[in-house]
């Protein structure tokens, strides 16, 4: 369906109502995402790079910058998005979703970076105002995992499934786990 709204002109007539109201860059922000699902990393920074221009006060949009990095590996990059992003959210009060989405992109970029104590600490605050969500579980599960409390992180990897991971990673981590700890049982 995305392909054929490029193919069709509509995005060009989408874009260029964007350029007459800068007000709609919430949809230019969705533009964004759209290319970033569809894993056109290059077009997708372009859209939050126009958004940036027009607002740099724009939390979505470095949030989006934040994802682009985070898909590119470049976790560095991708924190410091996310902070900005989160630290945006605040003082604008912005929607409690992007906020959300800044916190859990922080904690994995800090997971992925190694910086497990930051991690940790960031989860902990995590648990207490996104009691139920199940990335805050499933990381939680990978930190205990890396620090040898197999059986910490297999009640977190449980949890998170339950809460509705979507993903197998938390499944094939238990699986893993259960097996590490039936043979050392033997």
């Amino acid at each position: 369906a995305f392909a054929a709204f490029e193919k069709s002109g509509s995005a060009l007539l989408y874009r260029r109502a964007i350029r007459l109201d800068p007000g709609l860059r919430y949809a230019d922000n969705h533009l964004g995402y759209l290319y970033l699902a569809r894993r056109r990393l290059r077009r997708a920074q372009r859209e939050f790079a126009r958004i940036l221009k027009v607002d740099p006060t724009h939390a979505g949009a470095w949030l989006g910058r934040g994802d682009i990095a985070l898909a590119r590996r470049d976790h560095d990059k991708a924190l410091s998005y996310y902070m900005k992003s989160e630290r945006l959210c605040r003082r604008q009060k912005a929607f409690r979703s992007w906020t959300k989405s800044a916190l859990l992109g922080q904690l994995q970029s800090l997971v992925k970076m190694g910086r497990d104590k930051a991690a940790r600490a960031l989860c902990e605050r995590l648990k207490k105002s996104l009691a139920l969500s199940p990335d805050v579980y499933f990381w939680s599960g990978v930190l205990s995992e890396r620090a040898g409390d197999y059986q910490r992180a297999a009640h977190y990897f449980q949890d998170a499934i339950r809460l509705g991971y979507e993903g197998r990673e938390p499944l094939e981590r238990l699986s893993k786990i259960s097996c590490f700890l039936g043979s050392k049982d033997d």
